[in-house]
């Protein structure tokens, strides 16, 4: 099987999702719902006092972000 032939199986393989017509791929969608997620925990770090601890904080909430994002994927799109 050639690339093309691969890339021509694998046409179908993009899931999207339908918000008010439009459709959306599911990673830019869990991506923008853990960024308010983001948001929030680094309220609770602050709240707790652990901002201080979790530096640097160019890395740390980023790093955040993409977990919640990974986890918000998994749990959002099981398939």
């Amino acid at each position: 099987l050639s690339w093309f032939g691969f890339a021509l199986l694998l046409q179908g393989c993009d899931p999207l999702v339908s918000l008010q017509g439009s459709f959306w791929p599911p990673w830019i969608i869990v991506m923008v719902v853990a960024l308010p997620l983001t948001v929030l925990v680094q309220a609770f770090f602050r709240w707790l006092g652990l901002n201080e601890p979790l530096e640097p904080a160019i890395l740390v909430y980023p790093s955040l972000w993409a977990l919640i994002t990974f986890i918000a994927w998994l749990v959002a799109f099981p398939w």
